[in-house]
């Protein structure tokens, strides 16, 4: 099942976003508009009138960045709640028109419900204001957006770090913005047919993220990013595959480059530096890589040869 969690219907009419769900190929949806589980149910009607499988939430807006709240159970509490910030709740900004959430405030709030929170991609710059690294300080998150179809392709291995860091399930959707709808989206590995089932999926990770691309316009996953083999631009798969790889390399008597993981005395890094301290020659050799790593390697074969 094809679901995006993460719809804002933002100023479209239900039969506009119908059509961009069936243009998508979508299975269902999760109709979360800002500050308002009210304004959701149009949508949710026109939705069930079309045989489409949805759901409903609620996009909040805090001071550091969004989240997307899933109640197990869409009954009268749900959307007889105020989702907007009084004045009390809101977070103090110089522009007195955006209505945000203090985290304290949204936080005592959230108490009084049981589902699921999904942090809207953490380290997205699509929008004026972004989690970051604070998203590491955040509880009660059960899921992750990680793809949203769009953006710098580095910031989605962030999220797929954090996800794995913190325990996290991982979506994909159109991050609120229905231009995108069908650009990413969620695979749930079972049919969810009720709130409950939705929650209890996203909080035990049965649903992975997939993400389509454009062919006129495809996203250069890998460009610029291979090089860089620190571990937040590699997810978990792909480190335990080049580790597979260089092991294999090894048995078969094949010089590995390491990738640079720690500081060695004498200003060299990372276990594929090789130094030759001998006070016989009088200096050292370079690093294994490159052409000075050519030329030690070929001082020391002779070297031994002459020893023999």
């Amino acid at each position: 099942m094809l679901i995006d969690p993460h719809v804002n219907p933002n100023g479209l009419t239900p039969e506009e976003l119908i059509d961009k769900m069936i243009e998508a190929s979508m299975d269902g949806a999760v109709i979360t508009c800002t500050h308002s589980a009210e304004e959701a149910k149009p949508y949710l009607r026109a939705l069930l009138d079309d045989e489409f499988t949805c759901f409903v939430g609620v996009e909040l807006k805090t001071e550091h960045g969004d989240l997307v709240f899933i109640p197990s159970e869409a009954d009268k509490k749900f959307f007889g709640a105020s989702w907007g910030p009084t004045e009390d709740q809101r977070f103090k900004s110089e522009d007195e028109d955006l209505e945000l959430w203090s985290e304290e405030a949204l936080r005592e709030k959230l108490s009084q419900f049981e589902g699921a929170l999904i942090i809207c991609h953490p380290y997205s710059r699509l929008s004026g204001r972004s989690w970051g690294d604070r998203a590491f300080t955040l509880a009660d998150i059960d899921a992750v957006e990680t793809r949203v179809g769009r953006g710098l392709p580095h910031r989605d291995y962030l999220c797929d770090q954090i996800a794995e860091m913190k325990g996290w399930s991982r979506v994909g959707s159109s991050s609120g913005d229905c231009h995108f709808i069908g650009s990413a989206a969620t695979v749930f590995s079972e049919d969810v047919e009720t709130q409950a089932q939705l929650c209890e999926a996203l909080s035990v990770s049965l649903c992975w993220p997939i993400e389509f691309e454009d062919p006129m316009f495809p996203r250069a996953r890998y460009q610029g990013v291979v090089a860089d083999e620190g571990p937040r631009r590699q997810t978990l798969e792909e480190r335990e595959r080049k580790a597979a790889l260089n092991e294999l390399d090894r048995r078969r008597g094949y010089e590995v480059d390491e990738p640079i993981q720690n500081f060695k005395p004498g200003g060299r890094w990372g276990r594929g530096s090789k130094t030759d301290h001998s006070p016989r020659s009088g200096r050292s050799s370079h690093s294994s890589r490159g052409e000075g790593g050519d030329r030690s390697r070929s001082h020391n074969k002779s070297r031994t040869s002459n020893r023999s």
